[in-house]
């Protein structure tokens, strides 16, 4: 009895060591430490200021027919993300003469003034009303990236003396969005 437990002690480690040597492996591990998830980010700067220290950009006083100039904005994408850059004229109020008498054969309630500035933003010219409440896309602005912006305007040099003390005023928004 002892020679058949032997013997099948035997038999059942060598059917161990062949049973291990079919299933025997290679095995190696590594382990990536500090894994983490951030958000990016979009930081619109509009000549390096951020809202409400954003500056006023066309101060025109006593403009005249045929005055016209232009200023260059620099967007400036703070962020680390892509993303797209747009301009929007809104809240524009215009007051008919703000200072003196309607002028000779003026129509009452119209402001022409509003109507004889010409802006000029990414080679398209409107009016200035016309470009209220309009979005206009200046581009692709990469992250940690910046771009120029040029906004012109002229009085229309057809404009006659019914634009006199006519004032306009209005807000230019900057917006980026996310690519």
């Amino acid at each position: 009895m002892r020679k058949v437990l032997m013997a099948a002690m035997a038999l059942a480690l060598v059917a161990g060591l062949i049973g291990m040597g079919v299933y025997a492996k290679w095995s190696d591990t590594e382990t990536s430490k500090d894994n983490y998830f951030q958000a990016g980010s979009l930081d619109l700067k509009v000549n390096g200021k951020d809202d409400p220290n954003v500056p006023v950009l066309i101060e025109a006083k006593n403009v005249v027919p045929g005055q016209g100039d232009s200023v260059e904005v620099t967007l400036e994408n703070a962020g680390t993300l892509d993303g797209e850059a747009y301009l929007h004229i809104k809240n524009l109020v215009c007051y008919e003469n703000d200072v003196i008498e309607p002028e000779v054969d003026d129509e009452p309630g119209k402001v022409e003034l509003c109507d004889a500035i010409l802006v000029t933003i990414g080679g398209v010219t409107r009016t200035l009303p016309q470009w209220v409440n309009q979005t206009v896309s200046l581009g692709d602005l990469a992250g940690n990236s910046s771009m120029p912006v040029t906004i012109s305007w002229e009085i229309d040099e057809n404009a006659g003396p019914n634009i006199m003390t006519d004032k306009c005023t209005f807000e230019i928004e900057f917006s980026l969005e996310q690519l």
